[in-house]
Parts: structure tokens; sequence; C-alpha cells
């Protein structure tokens, strides 16, 4: 913990920040309302994000809090993350989610959508939820606390529950990875990396593979795949230890 308190390093500050941050784009939802469903989305999502950081940006300026020297550009066993991610998503999310009958998948495949996910989502929520929020938690709470609410609150969003199994598994991982590294660079790569496995098993219908298999043999991957998991986090928290 740090006794350097970065804005926010509470919870109620970080959501009070958010409900400011919808008051002022509000006007702009009026623009982009007529807009295609996905455009304007995409818009809406790209603008709110960029108004927090900018609010927060502001606030920590206001308050002298270093905001730049804090974040690295670090991306120390790459390789180890990417392939937590890739069990996650293939070998956990998949099974657990098809187990559950869910959806996997979304049925709006628009350009926007899809540019949205694989660009937008990862550098502005991984800005948001590892550089803003689990930075300024980790100046409060211990690390496991800190890196628990940033993720339950970077899963709760996401709400449909096919998108919450695999946002609490990665949000975990990308806090680890951020708590060692300060980089959210590492972990917009590794959320990239997760949007665009799942846009893979959009186009290509994966999913069918997953319901095509006895449950017995779901249960057993998903069984077999969470400590492997649990092993990786594990190892990748100690090789970035610094």
């Amino acid at each position: 913990m740090n006794s350097d308190k970065f804005f926010p390093s509470r919870i109620i500050y970080f959501l009070l920040t958010l409900l400011i941050a919808m008051v002022i784009d509000s006007p702009f939802i009026m623009l982009i309302k007529d807009l295609n469903e996905g455009l304007s989305q995409t818009l809406f999502f790209a603008l709110f994000c960029t108004t927090f950081i900018i609010v927060v940006a502001a606030i920590n300026v206001k308050k002298r809090n270093n905001v730049l020297p804090y974040y690295t550009k670090k991306l120390d066993s790459l390789w180890l993350a990417m392939l937590i991610v890739f069990v996650i998503q293939t070998l956990i999310s998949q099974p657990a989610i098809t187990l559950l009958n869910e959806k996997a998948t979304t049925n709006t495949y628009d350009s926007c959508t899809i540019i949205g996910s694989l660009i937008f989502a990862p550098i502005l929520e991984e800005t948001i939820f590892r550089g803003i929020l689990l930075r300024g938690l980790l100046t409060r709470y211990s690390t496991p606390i800190a890196i628990t609410l940033s993720t339950l609150l970077f899963a709760l969003i996401h709400i449909n529950m096919n998108q919450i199994i695999p946002a609490f598994l990665l949000g975990i991982l990308f806090g680890l990875v951020f708590a060692k590294t300060h980089s959210f660079i590492f972990t917009a790569i590794l959320h990239f990396e997760a949007n665009a496995i799942t846009w893979l098993f959009v186009f290509s219908n994966s999913e069918k593979i997953y319901q095509a298999l006895d449950y017995r043999i779901l249960l057993a991957i998903l069984i077999l795949s969470i400590p492997l998991y649990c092993y990786g986090c594990i190892t990748i928290s100690k090789k970035l230890r610094r």
C-alpha cells in the first residue's frame, strides 16, 4: 500500500466519478441516438470512457499526484500471460457457458461493434479498471483486496453470465499483471487477445463443437482447467515479482 492516495482510492469515489462523466456526456447522447445501434454504442462508450479519464486526470493533477511516472511499458512474461488467457477463453469459459446453456456469442456482427471490442475496449477499459481504479485501490488496500474489488466491478459491468465468467477470471489475471508491472499496455494486449478469441468463436461457429460434447466431458475439461488457471496465475505472479 502507498500513503500517497491516488484518486479514486475508494469504490464510492470511482462510482461517483462515473456518474459525473455520465452527466457531462448526457447532452451528446441526443446527438448520436439516431445513428445505427453499433455505431452509437461504440461512440458513446468511447466518449464516456474518455470523459471519465479526463475527469480523473484533472482531479489528480489538482491533488498534485504524479500521474504518468507510475506507469511502465513492461511486457515481461507476455507469452505466459497470453497462454493463461487462451486457457480461460477456450477451456474454462466456453465449457462453463455451454453447461449453463447460455449463448456464448452475440448476433451483432457490424464493423463498429467489432472495432469497439478489439480496439476501444482493451485500451479504455484497461485504462479505467487497471490504470485508474486498481492503481487507486492499491494505495488504500492490500494487493489481494484491491485486485478482488476491481475485478468484481469489472465483471459486473459485463452484465451477461456469458461475459461475467470470463471477465472475472481475466480480471484477476489482469490485476495481478498490473499490480506487478504497472503496465496497462500489457493488460490491454491480453484484453485484445481475449476479445479476439471471442470473435473467432463467433465467426467460426466453434461453440457448436462444445455443444456437441457430452456434459461429462465438458465438466471434466472445466474441472481440470481451473487448477491450471490457478497455477498459471501463481506462476506469473512469481515471475513478475519486482
